[in-house]
């Protein structure tokens, strides 16, 4: 199995993209600006005017995708928008210091790893007890949504139904958009 880091970097542009678009062209006297296109006229001049000025950085503004004309491109060297993600990608590899883990997170991230292991190998007595003993504020979002959805099966597969039920429940209440497979 491979993976593009440069290509990742590029998709994360276009969904950066998708979400301006998806929440849609605010719509009115302002936005349409007749008035400005009454006063320049056709076949004349907007980028100069104050209203273009003043919402120009309304539209999504890529940082991989270059808008500039074909000469300036060609001049700045003419890197595709995938070389720029490439040399993006290195930088963040190279520079990226990630927040660290709340006190604790990682022993509990560790415990939620071990039960699910156990539940695995069909040790579902012991897995239940571990995932009973988890400090659930100690596990960090996305984790909580899949130790509740462990604990979920290891009451379910010990006799537990109606507590799995419970707990299914919940979590698909705390986070209706998330699928949620037992």
């Amino acid at each position: 199995m491979t993976f593009d880091f440069g290509q990742l970097v590029l998709d994360a542009e276009f969904a950066r993209m998708i979400k301006h678009a998806v929440h849609g062209i605010p719509v009115s006297d302002e936005t349409l600006a007749l008035d400005v296109i009454h006063e320049v006229g056709p076949f004349s001049d907007f980028l100069s005017h104050e209203h273009t000025l003043r919402h120009m950085r309304e539209q999504s503004q890529p940082t991989l995708i270059d808008r500039r004309v074909r000469e300036e491109w060609e001049q700045m060297g003419s890197l595709t928008s995938y070389e720029r993600a490439t040399r993006e990608a290195r930088r963040i590899l190279e520079t990226h210091v990630p927040d660290p883990l709340p006190p604790g997170a990682a022993e509990q991230m560790r415990r939620l790893y071990l039960a699910d292991v156990l539940l695995a190998r069909g040790e579902d007595h012991e897995a239940l007890a571990l995932l009973r003993g988890l400090d659930w504020h100690g596990v960090p979002e996305p984790w909580r949504h899949e130790a509740g959805g462990l604990l979920a099966q290891a009451l379910r597969r010990t006799g537990h139904g109606a507590s799995a039920d419970s707990v299914e429940q919940a979590l698909r209440a705390l986070d209706p958009a998330r699928p949620f497979a037992p």
